[in-house]
């Protein structure tokens, strides 16, 4: 599944799924990012990054590897 909108809300970045995720992705994302993450499986589903999870300039990379691990 894509990634179809993304929004910030509330100083987080919320990624809207363009269909229903693969919960085995989104759960190994969960995992690997504890803390950092809420997952939402509501009628609209999506992916919150918490305050704080781009901190940097540089985590961009970051972000690249968690969308790269969605998609896979």
């Amino acid at each position: 599944a894509g990634i179809g909108e993304v929004t910030e809300s509330g100083g987080r970045i919320l990624l809207y799924f363009d269909k229903k995720p693969n919960m085995e992705n989104v759960s190994r994302v969960m995992e690997e990012n504890r803390g950092k993450l809420l997952f939402n499986a509501g009628e609209r589903p999506y992916l919150a990054l918490r305050e704080g999870f781009l901190k940097n300039k540089n985590d961009t990379e970051k972000l690249k590897k968690l969308l790269k691990d969605l998609k896979n």
